[in-house]
C-alpha cells in the first residue's frame, strides 16, 4: 500500500462520517465506489499478497471495537477476493479506523484457508506523509 491508497483509506473514513451505522445506499454518502475498490485491493495486497481482488464493499461505518483503539472514526470493508493458488473465492471482513491523523486496520473476520499475514503494516498506526 503506498500513500495514494493510505490516503483513499483516509478519505473514505472521512466521507462516512455521520452517517447511520447500516442501510444507507453508497450513493447516498457520496462516497466513490473507487475508493472503496482502492481500499479493499491494498488490504488484500497486504493481508493476502497472493491473492488476487475482485471487489470490496462497505458493511457499516462504525465497528463496534474501534473504541478499544481509541479511534475516532471506524467503518467496516468486506473484500472479495480469490486466492493466487487455488482460485477460491473467499472474503475479508477488516476494520479502518482513524484517529489523530492516523490510519490502521484490522481484520474482523477472514474464511481463507491461509490465516491473514500478521505483519501487514496496516496493523499498527500509520500517518500518511
Amino acid at each position: 500500500m503506498d500513500v495514494t491508497q493510505l490516503m483513499a483509506v483516509v478519505q473514505l473514513l472521512g466521507s462516512l462520517s455521520g452517517s447511520p451505522e447500516f442501510g444507507t445506499p453508497l450513493e447516498d454518502r457520496n462516497i466513490s465506489l473507487a475508493s472503496v475498490g482502492e481500499v479493499g485491493e491494498a488490504l488484500i495486497k497486504c493481508y493476502h499478497p497472493t491473492g488476487r481482488f475482485r471487489t470490496a464493499q462497505v458493511v457499516a461505518n462504525r465497528w463496534h471495537g474501534a473504541g478499544m483503539y481509541s479511534a475516532e472514526k471506524s467503518a467496516v470493508v468486506r473484500v472479495f477476493w480469490n486466492g493466487g493458488l487455488t482460485g477460491n473465492g473467499y472474503t475479508t471482513d477488516v476494520a479502518l479506523m482513524q484517529r489523530g491523523g492516523m490510519v490502521r486496520s484490522y481484520v474482523i473476520a477472514d474464511n481463507a484457508m491461509v490465516p491473514p499475514k500478521k505483519n501487514c503494516w496496516l496493523e499498527s498506526w500509520t500517518r500518511p506523509q
